[in-house]
């Protein structure tokens, strides 16, 4: 699973909640509410470069099962 849609009236937005650990990519996703979200995946589950294409959305965003 790439992104779900999660809690606080369906806002919060989870990005790689089902990543593997060890798989390394870039991605970019389209959101509701006119939001994208994209970033650079290492091994270790690191997000580097978060972008949030939405400002007043940014503290929606949620990585991984956290």
């Amino acid at each position: 699973m790439l992104m779900q849609n999660f809690a606080r009236n369906n806002t919060q937005i989870r990005v790689l909640p089902a990543w593997p650990s060890d798989w390394t990519g870039y991605f970019k996703l389209l959101a509701p509410s006119q939001t994208t979200v994209s970033g650079n995946l290492t091994g270790n589950r690191v997000v580097d470069s978060l972008v949030v294409e939405s400002a007043d959305r940014r503290q929606d965003v949620v990585y991984g099962t956290n």
